[in-house]
């Protein structure tokens, strides 16, 4: 009878074991996978993040809408307080136009407001045009160097 029993637990230990490498061999799999996604992730934000200050650059795209996505973007890429130091203008101009309403909210103002908020905005894109324009253009030829997964933090050091 004891044979029976600690047959049975062996086996149990075997098993338990067995149970316990699958368990591992799912998490080295599934943080494989999460890596393979943030690199897709990146990569696709780094491909917008190109085609934005491209769209900036060729004017395809108003400067202020360009410079809150670049914005956008380039934080989930760098650290923010290093973003606005090495981009001052971009996120400059997103800070001075994020008290702006957009989209629904912008369409439940009066026009009166609009227009002000219009002309207040005109004169932040004139200020900071050339500068965003030549943050966008450090943007682009960085993006378009082969610099690798890390491009962003390597080429605008």
């Amino acid at each position: 009878m004891a044979i029976w029993i600690g047959m049975a637990a062996g086996a149990l230990c075997l098993a338990l074991a067995a149970y316990a490498l699958w368990l591992w061999r799912e998490v080295w799999r599934r943080r494989a996978d999460l890596r393979a996604r943030r690199g897709e992730a990146g990569a696709h934000r780094r491909e917008s993040i190109r085609i934005l200050a491209r769209a900036v650059i060729d004017d395809e795209l108003n400067l202020t809408e360009g410079a809150i996505r670049l914005k956008v973007l380039l934080d989930h890429e760098v650290p923010a307080e290093t973003g606005a130091q090495r981009f001052p203008a971009i996120y400059g101009l997103h800070d001075a136009t994020a008290h702006m309403p957009r989209r629904l909210a912008r369409r439940r103002r009066p026009r009166t407001e609009i227009a002000r908020l219009d002309a207040e905005r005109e004169e932040l894109e004139t200020d900071y045009r050339q500068a965003v324009l030549a943050e966008a253009r450090r943007l682009l030829a960085v993006a378009d160097s082969d610099a690798g997964d890390d491009w962003l933090r390597r080429g605008l050091h």
